[in-house]
C-alpha cells in the first residue's frame, strides 16, 4: 500500500516474478492487481474512532523509559501527545495541512512485545478518537512500512 509519493512508487515497481519473503513462507508474485482511491483528509467537528490493526509502536528506548515511570493519566497523556505528533507527522507526508488544533484521544486496550529489527518494543492495541477523516489504511508510529501501527475506522462508528 502507498500513499501519495509513495502510491507512484508502487506502480513503476517490477512486482511479476518477484520473490518475497512473508515470515517463514517464500513465495513469487505470479499476479498484480492495483486499486487507486482519492480519499479525504480534514477536520471534523466530531470525532471520529479509529482501531489499531496492528500493534502501534510509539516509544523509542528514551521515551520508553520515561513512560514507565509516569501515573496512569501521565501514561495517556504521554501516548495522545505521542499519537498527536504521529498523526501530524503523517499528514506533512501526505501535502496535508491542518489549519486548527488536532484533537486526539487515546484509549489502550492492551500491551504486547512486538520485535522489530532484533529488538523489544512494546506496542499497543487500542482506538483512538480523532476530530478528522483519516485515509483508509493509514498507519502510525515506528515501522509503519513493516506493518505497525495500521488504523482502521471502528466498524460501531461512522465517518461524519
Amino acid at each position: 500500500m502507498g500513499f501519495h509519493a509513495g502510491a507512484e512508487l508502487l506502480v513503476r515497481l517490477p512486482l511479476l516474478g518477484r520473490s518475497l519473503q512473508l515470515e517463514r513462507l517464500e513465495t513469487t508474485v505470479t499476479d498484480v492487481e492495483m486499486q487507486f482511491r482519492r480519499q479525504t483528509v480534514e477536520l471534523c467537528a466530531s470525532p471520529n474512532v479509529y482501531r489499531f490493526q496492528s500493534p502501534w509502536l510509539p516509544f523509542n528506548q528514551e521515551n520508553y523509559a520515561k513512560y514507565q515511570g509516569m501515573s496512569i493519566d501521565e501514561k495517556r497523556l504521554e501516548c495522545e501527545r505521542i499519537a498527536t505528533g504521529n498523526l501530524l507527522t503523517a499528514f506533512r507526508g501526505l501535502g496535508v495541512h491542518i489549519s486548527d488544533r488536532l484533537s486526539v484521544q487515546f484509549e489502550k486496550q492492551r500491551q504486547v512485545r512486538c520485535r522489530y529489527k532484533n529488538q523489544v518494543f512494546i506496542g499497543f492495541y487500542g482506538a483512538l478518537r480523532v476530530n478528522a477523516r483519516l485515509p483508509d489504511g493509514i498507519a502510525i508510529g515506528k515501522a509503519v512500512s513493516h506493518g505497525f501501527g495500521w488504523l482502521s475506522p471502528a466498524p460501531d462508528h461512522r465517518q461524519s
